[in-house]
């Protein structure tokens, strides 16, 4: 690459970083109102916190280097109970600078709520007064509801059958747990002054998001495992057609024909599951396209077994 072409390719690559930038403010900016209409309503409108997550994440997208959505985002999760998905997204901030203030502030603010909950959820003395009100009942059925609600609005992820996007499914998936492992910690301990019957039902929905992510992981393991099956198999038939130039008897043709069927048997058993996949998972891109390459090659060698038979006629 010459000078000039250099020049133009490193001015396009700052024209693009500034319009993320642009779009990625634009999105803190929305987030922002979003949040401080969630603080006017005290929390109790379902629909602001969500959106102002969902702003959050958009500006992240749009520009990784920006602290400004990491910590909102870490303050909503560390607002929601989520302080695994909090401190998360406190990481790279830390990680680029280590004494940040804002990151320092929520972090030390995670540990104390940790604290309190853990404290909480310890079995009182019978003449111990209690220090959970009615505030405390309240304030945890609204989180709940929020909780709920995000959950809920969040669609599942797309197909995924690679060790990088099964990773991060777990991980988001741990973070889920853990969210709803605490708001059970808190409803354990308000069991003991209060009836919490109807907390435990509003926090199902989160037990069966838990399960869904759990099935998709499930399933994303099998269609990873599937897809490598059929990438082998490929490789083994493409071995059998090399060597289909190396018969030189009908006996050596029959072998090939018995490898044909067994190839065959094992497809009827892909396609099933192939099927089964595909009906949960739209997209299995990867999967797909290890089914059709190793289909393709199948009728390759049905061909070539043709032409050998009529050779030998």
């Amino acid at each position: 690459m010459n000078l000039k072409a250099l020049k133009q390719a490193q001015q396009q690559n700052s024209q693009l970083s500034s319009r993320r930038a642009l779009t990625a403010d634009q999105y803190y900016q929305q987030g922002l109102k979003f949040f401080e209409q969630a603080i006017a309503a005290d929390f109790k409108d379902p629909d602001h916190l969500p959106q102002a997550c969902q702003s959050f994440i958009q500006a992240l997208k749009s520009n990784r280097a920006d602290d400004r959505p990491c910590l909102m985002l870490a303050y909503l999760f560390m607002l929601l109970q989520d302080f695994d998905g909090a401190l998360d997204y406190l990481k790279p901030v830390l990680e680029r600078k280590p004494d940040h203030p804002q990151a320092l502030e929520i972090k030390a603010q995670i540990q104390v709520k940790i604290q309190q909950i853990e404290a909480l959820s310890q079995q009182q003395e019978p003449n111990q007064e209690s220090e959970l009100t009615e505030a405390h009942l309240a304030q945890t059925r609204q989180w709940i509801l929020t909780a709920v609600r995000f959950s809920m609005e969040k669609a599942l992820p797309l197909a995924v059958f690679d060790t990088a996007g099964i990773q991060d499914l777990q991980k988001q998936a741990r973070m889920l747990h853990s969210q709803w492992q605490r708001f059970q910690t808190q409803i354990d301990a308000l069991e003991a002054e209060f009836e919490v019957q109807e907390l435990q039902q509003l926090i199902l929905p989160l037990a069966g998001q838990n399960k869904r992510w759990q099935k998709l992981i499930e399933n994303a393991e099998t269609g990873q495992a599937l897809t490598l099956t059929l990438q082998q198999e490929l490789a083994q038939v493409e071995q059998v057609i090399q060597e289909l130039n190396q018969i030189k008897s009908l006996d050596d043709l029959e072998i090939m024909e018995e490898n044909y069927e067994a190839l065959m048997d094992n497809a009827e058993l892909y396609v099933e599951q192939v099927e089964k996949l595909t009906q949960s998972h739209p997209q299995p891109t990867e999967l797909n396209s290890a089914y059709n390459a190793l289909s393709a090659k199948i009728a390759d060698f049905a061909d070539n077994l043709d032409a050998l038979a009529s050779d030998f006629k």
